[in-house]
């Protein structure tokens, strides 16, 4: 790899690190990992970005992953049904 172009990957990830910080306005913790992660940065970036070990940002990435994989199974609700009506 040449200099100049490790020196524009290096600016690259200076770049994407400020504006990660800048997105994240005031959220903090596991809102700041969920959204850093919807963001597409890896765990480590993440956890050096906050402040914490890319362990604890991959548990809450994995917690979030699960929580929209429930969401997108949930069986959806019948609007309407006489059993919701109290009609019998």
């Amino acid at each position: 790899m040449t200099e100049s172009r490790r020196t524009m990957e290096e600016q690259l990830e200076i770049l994407i690190r400020l504006t990660a910080i800048q997105a994240l306005g005031e959220r903090k913790g596991a809102e700041a990992i969920s959204v850093l992660g919807q963001a597409g940065l890896d765990a480590k970036t993440i956890a050096e970005l906050l402040g914490t070990t890319d362990a604890t940002v991959r548990s809450r990435l994995s917690k979030e992953r699960r929580k929209q994989d429930a969401k997108d199974v949930a069986p959806a609700k019948k609007v309407g049904t006489k059993s919701e009506s109290g009609e019998h």
